[in-house]
């Protein structure tokens, strides 16, 4: 730090200006990789989730505390999962 200016006072104010002697990072550059969603059918995923066991039964999800329980374990089973449904649509013309 160099160059610390206390401009004027105003009442119990004072505009103060410093110079620092820092370099700005470098750019760091970071590659992902996602689905092209412009090509997901949206109609075709919504038949896919009615019909997975997540929604299959929801008439009989009556809002009770077991009800959220069976929702979450069919959530986190291996054979429903929200990204199996996605990745069956993930290279749709």
């Amino acid at each position: 730090m160099s160059d610390v200016h206390v401009g004027h006072l105003l009442s119990d104010y004072a505009f103060v200006t410093i110079s620092l002697d820092i370099s700005k990072p470098q750019v760091q550059h970071t590659w992902t990789t996602s689905s092209n969603w412009r090509n997901l059918s949206l109609s075709e995923f919504e038949t896919d989730l009615i019909t997975s066991k997540l929604c299959s039964d929801l008439p009989s999800l009556d809002g009770t505390s077991a009800a959220v329980d069976k929702l979450t374990a069919l959530w986190r089973s291996d054979d429903v999962t929200l990204g199996q449904a996605l990745s069956s649509h993930e290279d749709a013309p």
